[in-house]
């Protein structure tokens, strides 16, 4: 989704740049960093903007403030990750829906049949069959994906079911036993 604005996932964090303020404004440091701290800061951003320079008023005394006078730092609102380059900044929610977390348990099962694939010296081009058995939940989490588990790992079937030779491996805590017969 494009944006024009950012400042629904984003708020900014604004302090004194000490390298160019100190020189100019020493004594003032203080006043100036409690002013930053309470101040509109989209407001002093847009005023600042593309080399203008904004005045404020310090303790009677006028301060000028460029863009290069401060140091301005986008934080993520909660639920979000973001990045920002020159004037564009990328957002991307945090929020797990079970869909996600569903996809990443099909990842990450997929991960572990294809290492135990290279355990057992099968090559990548080799069809299999997977047998598994765990909990009642995670059987119905592997019947509901098998489609989809079965296209990452080249099996031709996944069913549930126990084998003698089957070994244990961790899918988030779940402990799911699996066997893969080469076909």
């Amino acid at each position: 989704e494009f944006r024009h604005d950012a400042t629904e996932f984003l708020k900014y964090e604004i302090k004194p740049q000490l390298k160019t303020l100190g020189p100019k404004y020493g004594k003032l440091i203080g006043a100036i960093r409690q002013y930053l701290a309470t101040c509109d800061t989209l407001k002093l951003i847009e005023s600042v903007s593309d080399g203008k320079i904004t005045k404020i008023d310090i303790g009677g005394e006028e301060i000028e403030l460029s863009k290069d006078d401060l140091l301005i730092t986008p934080i993520s609102k909660e639920g979000y990750v973001s990045e920002t380059n020159s004037k564009i900044t990328v957002v991307l929610s945090t929020e797990l829906t079970q869909e996600l977390v569903e996809l990443g348990l099909i990842r990450e099962f997929s991960s572990k049949v294809q290492q135990a694939r290279k355990d057992s010296g099968f090559e990548v081009v080799d069809h299999i069959e997977i047998y598994a058995n765990s909990s009642e939940k995670i059987n119905e989490f592997l019947l509901k994906y098998s489609k989809e588990i079965c296209q990452d790992t080249l099996a031709d079937k996944l069913e549930i079911k126990d084998h003698e030779n089957a070994i244990n491996i961790d899918l988030n805590g779940e402990v799911v036993k699996i066997y893969l017969v080469k076909k």
